[in-house]
């Protein structure tokens, strides 16, 4: 499953309204819509992912890879700073650059979390 499926199939589980996410993550509903819509491919930037996992009390590893982090690593909370740096840096990359990016990130993620 990609991103939008994930996302989907979690905001279902959640039983929130599609205003009630979008209000929790702090975006508009017609953002939410283009990430939900079932033949998005639009990806979101970092910070709108982490936001969305945040409201669905997932994480963005799992919206992205449909895989539950088995162990959250001991420095995450130090490395939030550098997540919050890259966000901001994706966020000024063109549109097909910055889903370049993200999708080799996910590549490296799904290779490192292979059994």
């Amino acid at each position: 499953m990609n991103f939008n499926e994930n996302l989907r199939e979690k905001w279902i589980l959640s039983g929130l309204e599609q205003k009630e996410l979008a209000v929790k993550a702090g975006f508009s509903l017609k953002t939410l819509e283009n990430y939900i819509h079932e033949n998005s491919e639009t990806m979101p930037s970092a910070d709108k992912a982490f936001k969305m996992a945040q409201a669905l009390g997932t994480t963005v590893e799992e919206l992205f890879t449909g895989k539950p982090l088995e162990k959250p690593p001991d420095f995450l909370d130090v490395q939030f700073c550098g997540l919050q740096r890259f966000a901001r840096a994706l966020e000024r990359l063109e549109p097909s650059v910055r889903k370049f990016v993200l999708k080799q990130a996910l590549d490296l993620a799904e290779f490192l979390l292979k059994d």
